[in-house]
């Protein structure tokens, strides 16, 4: 058990306290010591100064006597002595012999001793002289008296020799009290420094003990604590001695061990969330481009028929075209004017139909930027606008200049559609009715409103709310307005909803940053320059890989009329195959086809042939591939989206080999 006990860490606070008590009753003794050192030697030099004035009175007294003795003998011996004289005598010769007795008590040293017997000694030898001469002088014998009186008197002056040697004698006490002070003094300042330099050492003891015990513990918990602070969970303390420091160091490495597993704990946690959050974002995504796709859906049913009467003029006009050519007609041209003119503007026209669907299908990009509203404007009101005239109603833009505002093109045709498809909601129903669409700009801002002569809005404050809807079921799902507030606020615009005033329908009010036309880029630039080039240089031998005989042979006959030569390749392989074998001047490709798509076939061409990697161009009709939207947006100027014109297609071709 003793055993086990002395294993245990010992209080800090205990032993912190038992040296502070330590240290206290050390002090506290010496402390009393020295007083008590300082109050014996102050009653010590106390006593002595009473005693050296004591005995100075002594001196004066005995001397006093002695003279009293002197003066009574000689008045005696003057025969004018009497019984009072002798009296007087008596009396001083006993006060001198009691002083000269009472000094035998004092401290007297041995020299002082001894000339106090000789003061002893004259003092009697006085006395027995001046009896004896006084007892003559009673007897009448005067002049043996006088002889007496005579050697009386000579004993006084060696009396009064005597004493005043053994009082210099005395005299040298005050020296020895000066030098018994100085010891003193000395003692309390030898004391005085002893409990200085205790008090000193029972500092520095305690400071080590303490730097030792909880400075250096705490030093050492700081740094682990910074350690932690830095991420580092591996740190831990170690057992320190005190029992409290002990426990703080357990509870320190228990809350590192909790920390590690809760970061643990919690970067599973974050790894689990950033799958739901990819998996919520795939299906925000998903949600947009169905929502879009909706509005697609809910198009195709007008473009068809919208489609169905360029292409129905197309075909009517073609085959009058052939029975006249099978006729053998000739065809001048009035017969130009009246038979290809519709064609080719009809098919301009379904062309327009298609870009714009085209154009509206695809993806958006991650980043906003300067977009020209009324161009993304002209696109969703070219889609809808056969959609309100088929239901009887308007859709009018007033005065909407190409104004460049911040925004992601295709979220923002999106919004524009949303905001459109309520409003022809919302008026269908009545048969009649308008959807005006005017812009009010400034110099920070742009707003664009939409004000329809439809019913207006129940509850104008619910209208953006994520599934709030007032259609039936199978007719909405509530994500369109909702889509307009989030698409606006990712253009850190702002988006507003209200009845107009008297019920005549509902305003939406589209807020933007204003923002300023961009500078052509180098690709722009290049692209507008081959508006002029007439196509590619004759002579020149072009790859066209196309999997479609029709679109081959249109290719072909286009690149024939300005001279170029043309090598077929029906797919990737064979281009590759073509490439290995045979030098060209270019490349054009279809996207999608068997045995690859273009892009395929350009990263294979970039690796082994790199020297075409800039006379590329990719012919396709496809927007919603996101790789080659991505090869678009670095590279527009080497796109032909489908279908294409003669002009656009040779200058494209021709800008590549330029």
């Amino acid at each position: 058990m003793t055993q086990r006990w002395r294993l245990l860490p010992a209080s800090l606070g205990r032993r912190i306290l038992l040296l502070h008590g330590v240290v206290t009753v050390a002090l506290l003794v010496a402390m009393v010591g020295l007083l008590r050192l300082n109050a014996v030697h102050r009653d010590d030099l106390a006593a002595a100064t009473r005693a050296l004035v004591n005995e100075q009175a002594l001196a004066n007294r005995i001397t006093n006597a002695v003279l009293r003795q002197i003066v009574a003998a000689t008045y005696y011996g003057d025969e004018r002595g009497n019984d009072a004289v002798r009296a007087a005598f008596d009396e001083a010769g006993e006060e001198a012999y009691l002083g000269i007795r009472q000094y035998l008590f004092n401290d007297l040293n041995t020299e002082e001793r001894l000339k106090l017997e000789q003061v002893k000694e004259y003092h009697q030898r006085l006395e027995v002289t001046a009896v004896r001469a006084l007892d003559l002088l009673r007897r009448g014998e005067t002049a043996t008296a006088r002889i007496a009186t005579d050697s009386m008197i000579a004993h006084a002056l060696g009396l009064q020799n005597a004493l005043a040697d053994f009082l210099r004698m005395r005299e040298e006490a005050p020296g020895r009290i000066e030098e018994r002070q100085s010891t003193i003094f000395h003692s309390l300042a030898l004391g005085t420094a002893g409990l200085m330099v205790l008090v000193l050492l029972t500092a520095v003891s305690m400071g080590g003990y303490l730097r030792q015990r909880l400075t250096g513990p705490l030093t050492t918990l700081n740094e682990a604590a910074g350690r932690i602070a830095d991420g580092d969970l591996s740190v831990r303390l170690p057992a320190f001695y005190a029992a409290e420091l002990a426990a703080v160091a357990d509870s320190f490495n228990r809350m590192v061990g909790r920390l590690g597993k809760a970061k643990d704990a919690l970067e599973q946690r974050n790894q689990d969330l950033e799958g739901a959050l990819d998996r919520l974002r795939s299906t925000r995504d998903e949600l947009v481009q169905s929502e879009k796709l909706s509005a697609v859906g809910r198009m195709m049913a007008g473009l068809a028929h919208e489609l169905n009467n360029p292409l129905a003029s197309v075909l009517g006009f073609g085959e009058l075209l052939a029975r006249r050519i099978d006729e053998g007609e000739v065809i001048d041209a009035d017969a130009r004017k009246e038979l290809l003119d519709p064609i080719l503007r009809e098919g301009a026209r379904a062309r327009a139909l298609i870009r714009n669907l085209l154009r509206f299908s695809r993806k958006a990009a991650e980043t906003t930027g300067p977009v020209n509203l009324a161009e993304s404007l002209g696109v969703v009101v070219a889609l809808r606008r056969y959609a309100f005239k088929q239901a009887g109603l308007e859709l009018v833009v007033v005065d909407v200049p190409d104004t460049w505002v911040i925004a992601e093109s295709q979220r923002l045709q999106q919004v524009l559609l949303n905001v459109m498809n309520n409003a022809l909601d919302a008026m269908a129903p009545a048969g009649s009715g308008s959807l005006r669409i005017h812009c009010v700009p400034t110099e920070t801002s742009v707003t664009l409103v939409l004000a329809d002569e439809g019913p207006g809005l129940d509850d104008p404050s619910r209208i953006f709310e994520p599934f709030y809807t007032t259609k039936a079921e199978d007719q909405g799902t509530g994500l369109g307005l909702a889509l307009v507030k989030q698409f606006m606020e990712g253009f850190q615009g702002t988006v507003a909803a209200e009845n107009r005033p008297g019920g005549a329908g509902a305003s939406f009010l589209l807020g933007f940053r204003a923002a300023t036309a961009p500078e052509p880029a180098p690709a722009e630039a290049a692209s507008g320059a081959a508006d002029a080039v007439p196509g590619p240089r004759p002579g020149s031998r072009i790859l066209v890989v196309e999997d479609e005989p029709a679109l081959q042979r249109l290719q072909e006959r286009m690149l024939d009329r300005v001279g170029a030569t043309v090598v077929i390749a029906g797919s990737a392989n064979e281009a590759r195959e073509v490439l290995l074998g045979t030098s060209v001047d270019m490349v054009v490709s279809d996207f999608r086809m068997p045995g690859g798509t273009g892009l395929d076939l350009y990263r294979w061409i970039v690796a082994e042939r790199p020297a075409l990697a800039d006379r590329f161009i990719i012919v396709t009709g496809d927007v919603t591939d996101p790789e080659l939207a991505d090869f678009a947006a670095r590279w527009p100027e080497r796109i032909v989206h489908k279908p294409f014109q003669f002009d656009d297609y040779l200058g494209a071709v021709g800008a590549r080999l330029a």
